[in-house]
């Protein structure tokens, strides 16, 4: 076999396990912090969403932090989410609060939330926007 059909096999084998991982990642499961300042200026913000064992179902957490340091953690809280039934969007609730959200795929590997209400750590933040991916 010719040197430059090795090197398109090759490279089609790349692409292939590429994909193959790119389609495997759950969309929403990972780390998510607010695209504009959502937060107070002695904060600092974040959704971590992580996919639960059951199908379609999910944990969030939006956590608010000291802004020089993260694990500071100044407030938590915890819901619980599911997929809606035609995949587009997670729909949960935090418990606390009874507060009701809604999270939308975004352009651009981010994510936008919608809430009832403003933060359930505290009603001045809003918890409503784009969220980008953290580490990607």
């Amino acid at each position: 076999m010719p040197a430059s059909h090795k090197v398109a096999a090759l490279l089609a084998t790349v692409i292939a396990l590429s994909a193959t991982k790119a389609l495997a990642r759950d969309y929403y499961d990972g780390d998510w912090s607010p695209s504009a300042s959502a937060c107070k200026k002695d904060e600092q913000c974040w959704i971590e969403i992580r996919k639960a064992g059951k199908v379609n179902q999910y944990t969030l957490k939006f956590v608010v932090a000291d802004r020089l340091a993260s694990d500071k953690v100044r407030c938590s809280a915890e819901a619980s989410a599911e997929k809606s039934s035609r995949g587009n969007f997670l729909r949960g609730v935090f418990p606390k609060s009874g507060q009701i959200f809604d999270v939308f795929p975004w352009k651009g590997g981010r994510i936008e939330m919608h809430a009832v209400g403003n933060s359930p750590c505290d009603p001045s933040i809003s918890i409503n926007g784009l969220y980008g991916a953290i580490g990607d």
